[in-house]
């Protein structure tokens, strides 16, 4: 773990609580942020409330076989599976599944640790590999560069902002920059090594798009999914053309920013947005100029018009 990285959030299902207990204090002494759960429901409202990076679970639970309850946990977080010595062909089953990995119980802190190191390594290659793969799209090598007093202002208000979580509201005309400048507050800021999400919102994201969703399937399993604001975790999410999304979506957004929470469609549960928000709308010079001549009023959807 990285010095100032907050500790991996790890949950262990096993309904052992005496197993229970010592592979969460196993994980504790190895610097990660473990829980446990007995239970699949327990489990499922642990998650809900707050997002792992990984679970760890036991293929018998009093509520649910473990086989059929992994392709549900896979929709959280990566799995890897603890079988007993004599189930290892199920352990087998469990990874050709979807689980990331397999350990067999009693399992010393040394392969635990090995473990899911090792798992949580690849995970953080294939989301490195989407989101490289994004900023080359975007061209982050290519700085904010002129030599007007305008462009200087510009740089100076970036800095000034840089050294805040406050959100920001960036107007401008169509090709103006207005993703190249959220992209400079971003390097300027703390959280420059953190995720940059941008998102083209006159492209029609939904709510569900934006905070992801909590949905069954009519069985009664629970599929969840991350919304793009949370795939940026603790880095920054650029909302481009956001006067352009409807009343309701723009509402939550608001209430959001407000609140510092929202809750994801189809959840009870409020969930912390650790990302830092920068929002850009697209407008002529000739409607700032009328906001600017008229009454102030936001682009938020919370406000007459």
């Amino acid at each position: 773990m990285m010095k100032g990285q907050a500790p991996r959030r790890i949950l262990v299902i096993e309904d052992d609580t005496t197993l229970n207990r010592l592979l969460v204090e196993q994980l504790g002494r190895s610097g990660f942020a473990a829980q446990g759960a007995t239970s699949r429901s327990e489990a499922l409202e642990l998650l809900s409330v707050r997002r792992h990076d990984l679970a760890i679970l036991d293929l018998r639970l009093p509520d649910a076989d473990g086989l059929t309850f992994l392709p549900e946990l896979r929709e959280y977080c990566p799995v890897i599976v603890l079988t007993a010595q004599g189930s290892i062909d199920r352990a087998v089953q469990a990874v050709r599944a979807g689980a990331s990995d397999f350990l067999v119980k009693p399992t010393n802190g040394q392969a635990l640790e090995l473990a899911v190191n090792r798992v949580l390594g690849t995970a953080d290659l294939q989301r490195d590999l989407a989101f490289w793969q994004g900023q080359a799209r975007i061209g982050q090598d290519r700085p904010i560069i002129g030599a007007s007093p305008q462009m200087a202002e510009v740089r100076r208000l970036l800095s000034l902002f840089a050294g805040s979580d406050t959100p920001v509201l960036i107007l401008g005309e169509p090709g103006t920059g207005k993703e190249r400048c959220a992209l400079a507050l971003h390097g300027m800021s703390a959280r420059s090594n953190g995720r940059f999400v941008s998102v083209d919102c006159e492209a029609g994201p939904t709510a569900e798009d934006l905070l992801g969703e909590m949905r069954s399937d009519g069985s009664g399993r629970v599929h969840r999914s991350e919304g793009l604001i949370a795939s940026a975790d603790t880095g920054t999410v650029y909302l481009g053309g956001v006067d352009r999304l409807p009343p309701d979506t723009q509402i939550k957004l608001l209430r959001m920013i407000e609140t510092g929470s929202y809750r994801p469609p189809g959840s009870n549960a409020l969930v912390a947005c650790p990302a830092r928000l920068v929002l850009g709308a697209s407008r002529t010079a000739g409607e700032i100029a009328a906001d600017r001549a008229g009454p102030a009023r936001c682009c938020l959807g919370c406000c007459p018009s």
